[in-house]
Parts: C-alpha cells; sequence; structure tokens
C-alpha cells in the first residue's frame, strides 16, 4: 500500500490531500460497479461519526471518470497530476483512489488506512465517485472529496403530484384472493397502507414501490415525530416530503445519489428496503448468511437481519436461497414485509 503525500497549494492557502489504495485481487467475485452503492457506505460511516453526508457534485464528475480511464489504461494508480483545477471556488479538495475486487471491500480496506480514512470522515460536503471494472474483474476507483458552498436548491415544481389517499378496510377493490390480500387488510386496519389511485378503492399490490410511498407507510408504521429541518430538495410539493423528513431525521434514510435529494418517485429495491428496516428497527446481525446472491452486496449485513428477524424469507420458494435484492419491492410485498416486523 501507498500513501499519498499531503500538498499544500500555497497560492490558494488550502489543502488538497491524497491516498493510493491497493488491494489484492482474491476470491470475491466482482459486483456490477455502483458508484451509489460506494456512496451510500461513505456516508453510512460518516453518519456513525455523527458527520454530515456528502453529496455528489456534478462539478467534479468528469474529473473522476476521466482520472478512472486513465489509471485502467496504465494498469496501475496515481493520484491527479492537477487536483487543484478539477473545480473552481473550493475550499477543501481531498482524493482517494485505489484498485480491488468490489466496492465493500475498497471501502473497508479506505477505513482501515488512516490516511484514506481521514478524507472519508474528513470536512467536505461534497463528492465525486467514479469505479469500472477492468478485465481483469478488478475495480479501479477515483474518490474526489471536495467543501465548498453548496448551490442553493431549486423549489420549482413537485416530484410526486399525487394525494396521499387512505384505503379503507373491507373495501379494496383489487387485493381478493392475492398472495398479499390479508397483509394489506392488516395494513389498511392499522392506518398504515395507502390506495394508489385518486378514489381510494385500490392498492395495486403487483406495482413497484416508490420511494416516497415507502416513507409514507414506513413512517406511519413506526409512529416517527414530526421533523423540524427540510431535509432534501427534491421532494418540495411530494405528499410524501413530511414522511421522507421524519425518516432522515431518525436516521432511517441518507437520501439517494444525487445532491440533496432522496429520489421519491424512483421506485425502492427490495435490498434498499432492507436496509432501511434494518436501520428503523435496530435490527442485529447475525453470524449466518442467508441467502446465496447478496455477496457483494452493500446491503448483505441488513439483509441478513431481516432474515434473522423473520421479516423475510427470500425470493425463490420453496428453497429460498435467494433474496432478489436487485429487483423492484412490490407494494404487495411492502405490506407482508412490515406487518411481520411490526403485527
Amino acid at each position: 500500500m501507498r500513501l499519498g503525500t499531503r500538498i499544500v497549494a500555497v497560492a490558494l492557502a488550502l489543502a488538497l490531500i491524497g491516498t493510493l489504495l491497493v488491494v489484492p485481487q482474491d476470491s470475491v467475485l466482482a459486483a456490477p460497479a455502483d458508484d451509489a452503492d460506494m456512496l451510500e457506505l461513505i456516508n453510512t460511516a460518516r453518519q456513525d461519526e455523527a458527520l454530515a453526508p456528502l453529496v455528489v457534485s456534478e462539478e467534479l464528475l468528469p474529473a473522476a471518470e476521466a482520472h478512472t480511464d486513465a489509471m485502467m489504461a496504465a494498469g496501475t494508480i496515481f493520484h491527479s497530476s492537477d487536483l487543484g483545477s478539477v473545480a473552481t471556488g473550493w475550499q477543501a479538495l481531498g482524493e482517494n483512489v485505489g484498485v480491488g475486487p468490489s466496492m465493500a471491500v475498497l471501502h473497508d480496506a479506505f477505513m482501515a488506512s488512516p490516511g484514506h480514512r481521514a478524507n472519508v470522515l474528513g470536512d467536505y460536503n461534497q463528492i465525486a465517485i467514479s469505479a469500472k471494472q477492468a478485465e481483469s474483474g478488478q475495480f479501479y476507483i477515483t474518490l474526489i472529496f471536495m467543501k465548498k458552498p453548496l448551490p442553493e436548491p431549486s423549489t420549482s415544481g413537485s416530484t410526486d403530484s399525487d394525494e396521499v389517499v387512505e384505503l379503507v378496510p373491507g373495501d379494496i377493490a383489487d387485493i381478493a384472493g392475492t398472495t398479499f390480500e390479508g397483509d394489506i387488510e392488516w395494513l389498511a386496519e392499522q392506518g398504515i397502507a395507502i390506495a394508489c389511485d385518486e378514489d381510494g378503492s385500490l392498492y395495486c399490490p403487483a406495482l413497484a414501490l416508490s420511494r416516497g410511498a415507502m416513507a409514507t407507510m414506513l413512517a406511519r408504521a413506526l409512529d416517527l415525530p414530526v421533523a423540524t429541518q427540510d431535509h432534501f430538495a427534491d421532494d418540495n410539493g411530494s405528499p410524501h416530503e413530511a414522511a421522507i423528513n421524519a425518516m432522515a431525521a431518525a436516521g432511517i434514510t441518507l437520501g439517494c445519489h444525487t445532491p440533496n435529494s432522496y429520489c421519491p418517485d424512483q421506485s425502492l429495491s427490495r435490498a434498499q428496503m432492507a436496509s432501511l428496516f434494518a436501520r428503523a428497527l435496530d435490527l442485529t446481525v447475525p453470524d449466518v448468511d442467508f441467502f446465496s446472491d447478496d455477496g457483494n452486496s452493500i446491503h448483505e449485513q441488513s439483509i441478513n437481519a431481516l432474515a434473522a428477524a423473520e421479516i423475510t424469507l427470500g425470493c425463490n420458494p420453496p428453497l429460498n436461497d435467494e433474496f432478489c435484492g436487485a429487483s423492484d419491492l412490490s407494494r404487495g410485498h411492502i405490506a407482508a414485509f412490515i406487518r411481520r416486523a411490526l403485527g
């Protein structure tokens, strides 16, 4: 492992800090490069230290992408030769680069190295991440950290024009005979379930669950207190905004991969749901690995915690040795998960 030296940009009277990391290739199966996974790992580590999360900087992304491409072409890792030019008006910049078999392994190695850890937990508020997989299976990654005033969030428009419509127990038209009929009725009786139509007669159990609807149902299920801070810029005008802020204030959600955003209209994956539930319920991570298809997922521990708590049974009955974490979570499945957790 090689650690970079501290460079002081005297003209700007500011510090640029960079470190290098090489993680040996081993038997770990390489997972698809997912910059959002690395961002979640970093922001979870920062949350554990009571630090504000980093948001993605569109300004830094081209430099991060170009540097990762250059390292892959050279077959080795090295620092940007002119890091100070990647942005304007910055107050501090830092860079971590590395190569390794997966995002989770790279993150663990970064956190185990004092120089890299200092950047991950440093006095920054923005980040750019570029991770790409070489033919060898190894991932080359560039992380550029920056402290710079964030742009004012846009408050125009609405990301979710639908109202939150209540469901009346015993009067839900589209769940009779479905797998989740009992679970959905239970959610309606508890005042947790919300309709998928304006008339309040449909639940749409097969429809993918949006991140906004998940926030509303989980906030209701946990009876979360109203938040006093507006945490995200992209949920203004959304009927789920209050619930999203309550989730953020409770430390259940860190937002999504775009700056200062929650992405309320995007669908929620089963793996993302596992991490939300694990945080919300403070689930214990077991020593048992329940599923064969989550080995490179950053949500693996949360998925195993859900299985140990008997909230999830798997996705491929009767074997149920897979979790299908990348699949969208359906509105029917969330009813079953919430009822098992709280019923």
